[in-house]
């Protein structure tokens, strides 16, 4: 199973630990399904987290007032097409 999947599990469950965890691991495994974590809702209390948000960065997401162009090369970089 995904880590990102069991991170969503964890999140879900309220247990934020575990969540930030297991996505990490989502992260070092380039796992594709890190796509999913700015716009799931299931995301929302982690996301004032600032360890979240710095993950959320690391993978080339900004803030939609932020967004430029470049997001899409650091996120075809991250899953290792760019």
């Amino acid at each position: 199973m995904s880590p990102v999947n069991i991170g969503f599990i964890y999140a879900r469950l309220g247990d934020k630990e575990s969540a930030l965890k297991w996505h990490e691991k989502g992260y070092e495994q380039r796992d594709p399904r890190m796509t999913f974590l700015g716009s799931n809702p299931d995301r929302a209390a982690l996301r004032d987290d600032s360890r979240f948000q710095d993950l959320v960065r690391r993978i080339g997401f900004v803030p939609a007032a932020q967004k430029d162009m470049g997001y899409v090369r650091r996120f075809l970089q991250y899953v290792g097409l760019g």
